[in-house]
């Protein structure tokens, strides 16, 4: 109850977000306001947003109740940063040109906090991923002589990610932690699914895409046509509904594992976490995204397997029977027709195939240290200058042998704790290792579809969650290493 307020300004917030572009177009028609001939309230650019939220800072800071409030939040200022990092690529959207609106808090609280964890010794830099970021680091900035300016400025981006993922894996210091990290993944995602679901009722019903603060070019690519129509590759607030699917891909089997151990229960309510599968796998569907359809069923097959075994024949009937129903009713033909026509009549498998091959046979290029950051489509000759649609091709194109290498490295290390954690008895770190070990499957399989490698979702959900796991569970193995003022 003491946090209730929170909640309610966040919901508040959320439903704000939601409806600015409807709010503005209003607006923006019974008032004809312009500063320095720019409309104050236009769609999809959050100044109705902008302007609720300054009024209401204004008012807040002057209120009675300012002060306490924010003596909560400093108190507990390492269980709102967990929060808000764990978050945090989920507003990718609703930026303000290089800061999300998220990182204004964030960057607060990390200030405050790193004073004292640096006074106090107990800031983390020396586990084995750490050193695979500081490996990437250095890749990039060497393979920037390939890549120029542009190279450099994308390096600056994703330092921010990687900032973040060093502050959350020092944050995540125990299991009460990482329990926390998880439950908030959980909880915003599927606030991420809900709007998701409204963003395609919205769609459908008006033609608006309230998709947030994204390119032209991303938003058309997010309309598609389907045998149920024109629809919206839904990507509630990431900014790319890829990158939303992706998320969801690697999310949904640790959420899954979560429901097969039955000991869990004393950390959720079960019929709640349902319900939260249920709306996330509906955001999924609407993604159109159909290699993170089968990264999803990969990842859950794998902890059914190794969680319940016994309910693996029930799983495997209850396919065998969608397929004979499948075939029964004509949807296979209408599959094979569409994977001919994908293969031989230039539809998307065949553009993906087409920009592996060109990638792979310009790889000679620049073989030790890539291309370099966003120039992936000079080895293309894509006419939408994509460049190649793998993240393992596009960390050869990207960062050469050397960063191929360390990139596969991570992953081989990763899955190999995984496996001997989830051998634990330990209920928590057998329950998340079983999970991750289903959604690092996943995710493997869902970047062989992706034009992204190094993001914010690699960076914070793969590297720093992964990294606060094997952590803990090898914590009397790992010598610390402290920054000190």
């Amino acid at each position: 109850m003491k946090i209730f307020p929170v909640y309610l300004i966040g919901i508040v917030i959320g439903i704000i977000v939601t409806a600015d572009p409807f709010i503005s177009a209003y607006l923006s028609k019974m008032f004809d306001l312009e500063i320095l001939d720019i409309g104050l309230f236009e769609i999809n650019t959050f100044q109705f947003t902008s302007l609720i939220i300054l009024i209401s800072s204004a008012v807040f800071i002057g209120s009675r109740k300012f002060s306490s409030l924010f003596k909560y939040i400093f108190e507990k200022k390492e269980i709102f940063l967990i929060a808000l990092i764990v978050a945090s690529p989920q507003f990718k959207a609703l930026s303000l040109g290089f800061f999300d609106i998220i990182d204004i808090p964030i960057l607060f609280l990390i200030f405050i906090w790193l004073v004292e964890a640096s006074n106090e010794k107990k800031i983390i830099l020396n586990t084995p991923l750490h050193f695979l970021l500081y490996l990437f680091i250095i890749l990039f900035l060497l393979s920037s002589v390939h890549g120029g300016m542009t190279g450099l400025i994308m390096l600056i981006r994703i330092s921010k990610s990687i900032f973040y993922a060093f502050i959350l894996i020092t944050l995540l210091r125990n299991k009460n932690d990482l329990m926390w990290g998880f439950k908030v993944l959980f909880i915003t995602l599927l606030i991420s699914s809900v709007i998701g679901i409204i963003q395609e009722i919205i769609f459908l019903g008006t033609g608006m895409t309230i998709i947030g603060n994204v390119s032209e070019e991303a938003r058309e690519m997010m309309i598609q046509n389907s045998s149920f129509g024109i629809v919206l590759r839904v990507p509630a607030f990431f900014g790319n509904h890829a990158v939303f699917a992706r998320t969801l891909a690697f999310t949904i089997p640790i959420l899954f594992s979560f429901l097969l151990v039955p000991e869990m229960k004393n950390y959720f309510n079960r019929k709640i976490y349902t319900l939260y599968l249920f709306l996330m796998l509906v955001a999924l569907v609407l993604t159109f995204s159909r290699p993170n359809y089968i990264a999803v069923f990969i990842g859950l097959i794998i902890c059914l397997y190794l969680i319940r075994p016994s309910y693996l024949i029930h799983f495997v009937t209850a396919i065998a029977l969608l397929i004979i129903i499948a075939h029964i009713t004509g949807i296979t033909t209408e599959i094979q027709q569409a994977v001919y026509e994908e293969k031989n009549l230039g539809g998307d498998f065949h553009d993906r195939l087409a920009l592996a091959t060109e990638s792979v046979s310009k790889l000679s290029r620049h073989p030790l240290i890539g291309t370099g950051l966003a120039k992936a489509s000079r080895y293309t000759a894509n006419v939408h200058n994509w460049p190649v649609h793998n993240g393992f091709i596009l960390a050869f194109v990207t960062a050469g042998i050397v960063g191929f290498t360390i990139f596969c490295l991570g992953f081989i290390y990763i899955i190999s704790s995984l496996i001997a954690i989830f051998r634990e008895k330990d209920l928590i770190f057998k329950t998340l290792g079983l999970g991750m070990l289903g959604a690092m499957c996943s995710y493997l399989f869902a970047i062989q579809f992706t034009t992204g490698f190094f993001d914010y979702v690699y960076c914070i959900y793969v590297i720093a969650l992964n990294a606060s796991i094997i952590y803990l569970w090898s914590e009397s193995k790992i010598n610390r290493f402290y920054v000190t003022p």
